[in-house]
C-alpha cells in the first residue's frame, strides 16, 4: 500500500465514523483495558467485541469482563471496573459499554458473538 493510499484509507475511516478504528488506536485501547483491569483484582478475563474491534464506525467501545470464578461480591467488582474504566474512557474521549458476567455465566456463552470475542486480558486463577 502506498503513503497516499494508506492517508486516503483512513481519511475514508475518518470520515465514515468520526473516530479511526485503526490497528494502533485497537492496540492502545486494548493496552489502557489491561493496565485498568490489573487493578481490579476479581476480574478473570476482559473480551472486545462489536463494530469498534471490527474496524467500523462506532458510537462506543463494547468490553465483556468476566469475573473470577472466586469473586464473593461481583456487584461490587462490576461497580469498581465501571468506576475506572469510565475515568479511562474521559481521557480517551471514548464510551466503553460493559457487559459483566460472573464466570459460570460466561461459561454458558450467552452472547451471540461468544465466537468472535477479542480476548484483552486474562488473569490465571487457582
Amino acid at each position: 500500500m502506498t503513503q497516499e493510499s494508506a492517508f486516503t484509507s483512513t481519511m475514508k475511516c475518518l470520515e465514515r465514523s468520526g473516530k479511526p478504528t485503526s490497528g494502533i488506536t485497537i492496540k492502545k485501547i486494548e493496552t489502557e483495558i489491561r493496565f485498568t483491569a490489573l487493578e481490579v483484582s476479581e476480574i478473570k478475563a476482559i473480551y472486545g467485541f462489536g463494530s469498534f474491534f471490527r474496524s467500523q464506525h462506532y458510537n462506543d467501545i463494547d468490553i465483556l469482563v468476566v469475573a473470577s470464578p472466586l469473586c464473593e461480591d461481583c456487584l461490587s467488582t462490576y461497580y469498581e471496573f465501571r468506576s475506572k474504566i469510565a475515568s479511562l474512557g474521559l481521557q480517551l474521549g471514548v464510551v466503553f459499554d460493559i457487559t459483566f458476567l460472573t464466570a459460570q455465566e460466561f461459561d454458558e456463552r450467552p452472547l451471540l458473538e461468544m465466537d468472535k470475542l477479542v480476548e484483552i486480558f486474562r488473569r490465571a486463577f487457582s
